[in-house]
This record gives structure tokens, C-alpha cells and sequence, in this order.
């Protein structure tokens, strides 16, 4: 499997995505591979790496961070509802709420 790589900007030759030829000054994605001669690396853009992830079936920024905020928002409600749980659990079996349960 390639192990590509996030750089901030394409600086090896030809410096632009392999597949729109979108100026490389932002962000990009270094294959770490090269052309066939006279040479050059390939770089991907991102919005080229992100059409690629949507026609596989992949979610878009968007969706992502939707669903970024969504698992937090669950994970903070998780947290809400243990303290909850371990606060009534505390209530319920302290002696004097055991005693009261068995007399």
C-alpha cells in the first residue's frame, strides 16, 4: 500500500495535481511517487482525492464533520447519563436506603 503524505504545497517538479493540473501553492497530496520520464512527481489535490472518495462512496468534508459533531455530541450525552446511572446506583445502596428497602 502507498504511503502518501499531506504537504503544504507541491515544490517538486511539475508542482500541480496529476489530474486537474490545479496549481500545487495549498495544500496537496504527495504520492511519493514519480512520472515516467522526463519525470516529476505526483501530487493530488484535494478536491481531486475528494471526487475520488465520492465516487467510491465515501462521505464528503461536510458530511464528515457533520458526523464529527454528532459523535461528540452522543459521547457527551454518554457521559451525562453515567453520571446520572452512578448517582441514583449511589442513592440506592447507601445502608440506610438498604435497610429501608428490607424492613
Amino acid at each position: 500500500m502507498p504511503d502518501f503524505q499531506l504537504v503544504s504545497a507541491a515544490v517538486l517538479v511539475p508542482g500541480t495535481c496529476a489530474t486537474c493540473g490545479r496549481s500545487g501553492d495549498g495544500p496537496m497530496i504527495d504520492t511519493l511517487a514519480e512520472f515516467p520520464p522526463p519525470g516529476g512527481r505526483i501530487y493530488l489535490c484535494p478536491l481531486c482525492v475528494d471526487e475520488a472518495n465520492r465516487l467510491r462512496g465515501g462521505l464528503d468534508p461536510m458530511q464528515a464533520q457533520e458526523l464529527r459533531e454528532r459523535l461528540a455530541a452522543a459521547a457527551e450525552r454518554e457521559t451525562q447519563l453515567q453520571a446520572e446511572l452512578e448517582g441514583k446506583l449511589a442513592e440506592i445502596f447507601q445502608p440506610e436506603a438498604l435497610a429501608n428497602l428490607i424492613t
